[in-house]
């Protein structure tokens, strides 16, 4: 085999062998902060009458379509900020993570009913063929909100 082809194919080779080394690393560091402060944390549960959940269980029908200052209502404030660890575009192979937190407090007294923080990894696969891979931590529970207000 000529020398060219063997350098081709030895390039090839590493490129395979090293693809997702980033994924791996940001999957190792989503954990360690998942372990630290990730999930979801009640101090005060709100009892509501059944009318106010919609067919899914969530409390505040409608809620999704609303803005994040009226999406519990009156009474309650729902705060959700987003921050980016790493940034970049998994659709090029890089790896992004970033840490949501959500959080659900009384308007009256400022209480924090509940917060919730999840970690979520995109891509850092190195090659990508269709679709990035994605992570997330902590395993899927029960949204915050329906852990703050439960029926009645």
């Amino acid at each position: 085999m000529n020398r060219n082809w063997m350098l081709l194919l030895g390039v090839i080779l590493v490129t395979f062998a090293t693809a997702g080394c980033e994924k791996y690393a940001l999957d190792r560091q989503m954990k360690e902060l998942c372990e630290r402060d990730g999930g979801s944390r009640v101090f005060e549960t709100v009892e509501l009458p059944a009318h106010m959940f919609d067919e899914s269980g969530y409390p505040f029908p409608g809620w999704r379509k609303r803005p994040d200052e009226n999406r519990l209502g009156i009474n309650y404030i729902y705060v959700r900020k987003e921050k980016i660890i790493k940034n970049g575009n998994p659709l090029k192979g890089e790896g992004r993570l970033r840490r949501v937190q959500v959080k659900i407090i009384r308007k009256s007294d400022s209480k924090i009913l509940g917060e919730t923080v999840g970690y979520f990894r995109a891509g850092g696969d190195g090659v990508v063929i269709g679709h990035h891979t994605s992570n997330s931590c902590p395993a899927s529970g029960e949204p915050i909100e329906k852990l703050v207000f439960v029926k009645k």
